[in-house]
């Protein structure tokens, strides 16, 4: 059985658009449903890290054996990756973790990792290996392009914090769970794949393509589940 987590009820219903049978599923709620053969647990958390962190801890103690999280994110360059991209996540940053200086965040400024799995400290990076963990829970990703996310508490509002958390992370996207639900299945030993669809450019009010970005997470998750 395998865990499906979606952060918003409108997020669940283009993931799982190409599906007559799809669930519908109040946020803070799971249930279970069954996809060309296979068993899901399908989760809607409700928007950023706290509700997310909380919906994996429920999946896992579920025994689900893999988790997938798909939803939108903003794309800090949209020449790159423009409005309706779809990538696979390849590494999530927490960027508001550990001890906040006149230098920006320092992870380690606390002294204290998030976590520490098979001996090594979990810092505010998580990097994990898209491909592998699809093969590991009997999915396919010929189609999509990886990138890397930050997750975040409040989304950017200004392009000048744009501009800062693309530089000093280095990061693609940005989202608002996807940190916390790939360090609950780090701690538990279990497969995570991340799928964001991109609406909009971070840090602007302007241009945003939520319908499409929809839409192409129909797509996606739609053939994702059929494989």
């Amino acid at each position: 059985m395998l865990g499906l987590i979606v952060s918003t009820e409108k997020e669940l219903r283009a993931a799982l658009g190409k599906f007559d049978d799809a669930p519908g599923v109040a946020e803070g709620d799971m249930e279970s449903w069954t996809c060309n053969g296979r068993e899901w647990l399908v989760a809607v958390s409700g928007v950023g890290p706290v509700n997310a962190g909380i919906m994996a801890g429920r999946l896992i103690e579920r025994g689900v054996s893999g988790v997938v999280n798909a939803g939108l994110a903003g794309s800090f360059d949209t020449g790159r990756l423009p409005t309706q991209s779809v990538c696979a996540v390849r590494c999530e940053t927490w960027p508001e973790y550990g001890l906040a200086t006149a230098d920006g965040v320092d992870p380690e400024g606390i002294g204290f990792p998030l976590a520490t799995v098979n001996g090594q400290a979990v810092g505010n990076r998580i990097c994990m290996d898209p491909v592998r963990a699809a093969g590991d829970m009997a999915l396919s990703l010929p189609w999509l392009e990886t990138a890397s996310s930050l997750t975040v508490s409040a989304a950017t509002g200004t392009p000048e914090g744009a501009q800062g958390l693309k530089t000093t992370f280095d990061a693609d996207l940005e989202n608002m769970e996807g940190f916390a639900v790939a360090l609950a299945c780090v701690r538990a030993g279990l497969p995570f794949l991340e799928i964001r669809t991109v609406s909009n450019r971070v840090g602007s009010r302007e241009g945003w393509d939520i319908g499409g970005a929809f839409t192409a997470l129909k797509v996606a998750c739609g053939a994702l589940l059929a494989a």
